[in-house]
């Protein structure tokens, strides 16, 4: 399960982002195997069309003010000043499943608080349709959007939305931080609506669930190239769908707290239901709060014009 941290908010900052993202990728690591022979056999159920308040609410996240935190969120907790901001490193960020990714962005640097110096080669050109900058702005929306989703996905279903964590570590992140950690994130995510999608019941839901899905899956399998790693992790020709287990010790690191006093545990059951759908639904939206957040926080900053 989630760990939630039982230290001051004010802590957040002395959390290093490398660490996270090693203790993150080296958990992985130790249970991605489990599922690997195991899941060809799972089939999927067709699914109905979207909700229409789920469009909606996508349109709605697409016409967003600019500079607006995902679904009024704290932006991932306090600030001190970017003890992360200064931190040199070779561009040799620690990829998804414990891959090592050097994505070639030697010459990194250093970002300090609010700038964008010593970009990585492929960093320039930020204005081109198709660049890293362009990119990363695209999926800073897409999943600010996603959050809107899933959140009318619940109250479609007459559930309630979890509060939005507090995060830590995405803080003040440098140019190939952010590479390496998004490319953990969307993998994750990915993975995650894949295990998910056995034990929901209505389909309308499994049709949101996958449509999100492939979505972060277009994130990963860019950002794994981005990183230098194979399209797929692993080098597979199908993916691996991820246990609740191994999506909480991939994210359990950028968790400070939940801010949800115990009422929506970061789980859901093997049997499907309505209030499981709900259940998954919120697991689901932790993760893209977290994703959210983290472009939030850092993809303006870096891609400041």
């Amino acid at each position: 399960m989630i760990r939630p941290i039982s230290h001051s908010i004010a802590g957040v900052d002395q959390v290093s982002v490398p660490s996270c993202l090693e203790e993150a990728t080296e958990n992985l690591t130790r249970l991605a195997e489990s599922t690997r022979r195991s899941f060809l056999g799972r089939g999927l159920a067709t699914a109905a069309a979207v909700p229409a308040a789920v469009l909606t609410a996508s349109s709605i996240a697409e016409a967003a003010r600019p500079g607006r935190s995902p679904s009024g969120g704290n932006g991932g907790g306090r600030n001190s000043g970017g003890n992360n901001a200064n931190r040199s490193n070779n561009g040799n960020g620690t990829g998804t499943m414990g891959g090592a990714g050097n994505g070639g962005n030697n010459g990194g640097g250093t970002m300090g608080k609010g700038g964008n110096a010593s970009l990585p080669s492929y960093f320039s050109s930020q204005s081109a349709p198709g660049s890293t900058a362009s990119l990363f702005r695209q999926i800073q929306r897409n999943e600010e959007s996603h959050v809107e989703i899933v959140i009318a996905a619940i109250r479609s279903l007459g559930g309630t939305p979890r509060p939005h964590p507090t995060f830590q570590g995405i803080q003040n992140v440098t140019p190939p931080q952010l590479v390496a950690m998004s490319t953990t994130f969307e993998n994750v995510g990915t993975h995650a609506y894949f295990g998910a999608a056995p034990y929901i019941k209505n389909p309308a839901v499994l049709s949101v669930a996958m449509s999100l899905a492939f979505v972060e899956g277009f994130h990963a399998g860019w950002l794994n190239s981005l990183s230098n790693q194979t399209l797929v992790p692993g080098g597979l020709t199908y993916a691996i769908p991820y246990t609740i287990p191994q999506v909480d010790v991939a994210v359990s690191p950028f968790i400070a707290s939940l801010n949800d006093g115990g009422l929506f545990p970061p789980t859901f059951s093997t049997t499907p239901s309505d209030v499981n759908d709900i259940a998954i639904l919120n697991f689901a939206l932790m993760l893209e709060y977290l994703e959210a957040t983290f472009y939030f926080n850092n993809v303006p900053r870096i891609f400041a014009s």
